[in-house]
């Protein structure tokens, strides 16, 4: 009879209990085959908003493209000046795009120049105003609007824990439901788009001046495969 020491032991049980364990999945994915459930997370966070940045967007017109390109340069210039005016040099601002579209009615062509650019500022107290002057000064459309927080890629992260808890939930939640087990997970899909932002709790709902924020909500959306059995 051959005696094993104690530390031989713990090594063959250790490789017994694995073999075990292994030889149960084949067994189970052999003869309970599983099955691919899809779940979009999203998660949200609250955080103080710290940044506020938009597109500004200006669409000159004429019947001659020349016109139009320096009507243009010369209103988005306008613009850029008013916003560096009230944001201060701080403020971080793009072109961010320029397009030539011709448009016929008829026999008549005209041309449509739509100049833009992009402001980032953490002057939140005077976002209200900028954008009151912009629009005053031309300014075509604001689009875009986000607030971030002071740590983005922090908050980002968080808001995505938090996507795939939620998704974690509803996959317990529906495999429940259904009479089954949730596996491991097979991937996982960020939407690889920044996190969107929208106004949450403010000290004065009926406000409409950015500096009365009281926190944002920022959200984000992951989409994870799970096995079920």
């Amino acid at each position: 009879m051959i005696n094993f020491s104690p530390f031989q032991k713990f090594w063959a049980g250790l490789a017994l209990a694995i073999f075990i364990y292994y030889a149960q999945g084949l067994f189970r994915t052999a003869v309970f085959p599983s099955s691919p459930l899809t779940i979009v997370g999203v998660g949200q966070v609250t955080v103080k908003p710290e940044k506020i940045s938009f597109v500004v967007t200006h669409v000159a017109r004429s019947l001659d493209p020349i016109t139009a390109i320096d009507e243009g340069d010369v209103a988005i210039k306008v613009l850029i000046d008013k916003a560096k005016a009230i944001a201060g040099d701080e403020a971080e601002i793009k072109t961010s795009f320029y397009q030539i579209l011709p448009s016929s009615s008829g026999s008549i062509t005209t041309y449509q120049v739509a100049n833009a650019f992009s402001i980032s500022t953490t002057k939140i107290d005077k976002a209200s105003n900028l954008i009151h002057e912009l629009y005053r000064f031309g300014a075509s459309t604001i689009s875009d609007v986000i607030f971030t927080g002071s740590d983005k890629e922090k908050t980002e992260q968080d808001a995505r824990k938090a996507a795939v808890k939620d998704a974690d939930k509803q996959a317990k939640a529906i495999a429940k439901a259904a009479g089954k087990r949730v596996g491991k997970i097979v991937s996982i899909t960020d939407d690889n788009a920044g996190a969107t932002s929208t106004i949450g709790k403010s000290s004065d709902t009926k406000a409409v001046n950015y500096s009365l924020l009281g926190e944002i909500e920022v959200t984000k959306r992951v989409s994870l495969v799970y096995e079920i059995w």
